[in-house]
């Protein structure tokens, strides 16, 4: 597989010919006309492709957006008692940052005194820029934005309008594509039908965001997903969850994505009872994952006894799937801090790349196999699941009492790009398989591979993949920076060569 990191560094941000408006200042700017174009045929099609979820919800004092203070950072200004993240952004490219005047960095040098550590919010556009310029440089197809039904019920969620502004208008310059992810979480019984209705219609017809070249379609329609619906601690019925897919698709023909629970197929555990005809009505099924499994043993557990049949069933539904994989997990300062008990920091370990890749894997093998594969998350430090770039070592965070997350605690040396290279990667082997499918199917007097063509092509391919990405583990060194030098990256890449 080519080794992406090249392109990372010769790469720069296109610049877009849409007219869509940023919400406020810095715009992406690039040299490549042809970014709208490369977006619009990435945007074609669900299939193959792994797609993140998008928080977008950070924010910090003095940031000038709407809400204009700190949020999801920490419940006031940032400190030990406040922060509600565990997982440290790596902030050397940013260029709007704000401080946390009490979180203080680490500092081994006596003659010097610990300055403040900063932050970003996700309002400003120089960080939604950034995001996906990475998205570009990574290989990453792109992402659903999330938007939370318990801030629409007063029809006013203009922070909410930027930042799917800003990410649209960095997907256009980026060639990535994005939709939105309707979040049902804390909505109201009463309302969270109509006013994800009113906020769908609003977003085509207002926004004109559906419009967009960047915007994901699959079967010639739109995507976009709602999440929450059917679990036992989320608003709906089984009857007004079905009567809102019916009055969704009034609005538009839309392809529509549910984010839903995990035991879904058998109406147990998370998921209300009764909810089958809901679950059968939408167009992708995509259980919830984060947190049923805590290393690679418990994954297999579930990938035999659930996510097998769960594939199965789908595909006599005629449903698409989209399985969830998530690099590790830890909100020990979130439960601390907001009164809700005490969690261990690193609660689910990462393994150094090895927990993600084995659940990514497993789907991509599937003799069913999935339409897309969801990632938790790109973005969410809260819940330690981001895959963004975030620092490698202790010394990188701030030298306070609370604990915060970093990549090398599991005691492999990893840099802070890691996971953007493993996704980028994971996803160049999947087109890869994908085009050589394709071509086969193309070439060949048979319609398509016999099916035990089809798994040793996928087996040979993912032993292949799977050797160079663990790779990337042992062969990168640490790097000053967000950077690897150009000579270091033709060395890996000549590495990775067959002699």
């Amino acid at each position: 597989m080519l080794f992406t990191l090249t392109a990372a560094f010769l790469s720069s941000l296109s610049t877009s010919p849409y007219t869509l408006v940023y919400a406020h200042d810095t715009q992406p700017t690039s040299s490549d006309p042809a970014s709208a174009s490369k977006s619009k045929s990435k945007s074609k099609s669900l299939t193959g492709k792994l797609l993140f979820g998008y928080q977008g919800w950070f924010d910090a004092a003095e940031s000038g957006s709407p809400r204009n203070t700190w949020v999801h950072w920490s419940s006031g200004t940032p400190s030990s008692d406040t922060v509600t993240f565990d997982l440290w952004p790596d902030m050397a490219e940013y260029t709007d940052t704000f401080e946390t005047a009490e979180l203080l960095s680490r500092n081994n040098d006596t003659d010097q005194q610990p300055q403040p550590m900063s932050l970003f919010s996700s309002w400003s556009a120089s960080t939604t820029a950034l995001h996906f310029k990475w998205m570009s440089d990574y290989n990453i197809d792109g992402v659903f934005v999330q938007r939370f039904v318990c801030e629409l019920s007063n029809g006013n969620n203009i922070q909410g309008d930027d930042i799917l502004s800003n990410a649209i208008k960095s997907a256009e310059a980026t060639g990535r594509t994005v939709t939105i992810m309707y979040d049902v979480s804390g909505a109201s019984e009463e309302t969270w039908a109509a006013d994800i209705l009113r906020d769908w219609t609003h977003i085509i017809e207002d926004l004109n965001a559906t419009a967009s070249p960047s915007w994901q379609h699959h079967n010639d329609n739109p995507v976009m997903a709602v999440w929450g619906l059917g679990f036992t601690d989320h608003p709906g019925t089984a009857e007004s969850s079905l009567e809102f897919l019916s009055d969704l698709r009034d609005v538009r023909n839309v392809t529509i994505v549910g984010g839903v629970p995990t035991h879904w197929r058998t109406s147990d555990g998370d998921s209300k009872p009764g909810y089958e005809n809901f679950y059968e009505a939408l167009d992708v099924v995509s259980p919830w994952l984060v947190g049923r499994f805590s290393d690679e043993a418990s994954f297999d557990n579930y990938f035999n006894n659930v996510f097998l049949q769960d594939a199965s069933q789908l595909k006599e539904m005629g449903s698409g799937y989209a399985p969830v994989v998530f690099p590790g997990f830890s909100w020990s300062n979130l439960m601390r801090n907001t009164g809700q008990g005490d969690d261990v920091i690193n609660a689910i370990p990462r393994n150094g790349g090895n927990f993600w890749l084995h659940q990514a894997e497993s789907f991509a093998g599937m003799e069913d196999a999935p339409l897309f594969i969801y990632g938790a998350m790109f973005d969410e430090v809260d819940e330690g699941t981001a895959m963004f770039k975030v620092v490698s070592h202790k010394d990188d965070t701030p030298a306070d009492p609370a604990e915060f997350l970093y990549l090398s605690v599991d005691g492999d040396d990893i840099p802070s790009d890691f996971y953007l290279e493993l996704a980028g990667n994971f996803t160049g082997w999947m087109e890869r398989d994908q085009s050589e499918y394709a071509g086969k199917r193309e070439s060949d007097s048979k319609q398509s591979w016999s099916e035990e063509e089809r798994l040793d092509h996928l087996d040979q391919a993912k032993e292949l993949s799977s050797k160079k990405l663990r790779a990337l583990k042992w062969k990168l060194e640490k790097r000053e920076g967000a950077k690897v030098s150009l000579y270091m990256t033709i060395m890996l890449f000549l590495s990775f060569q067959p002699h």
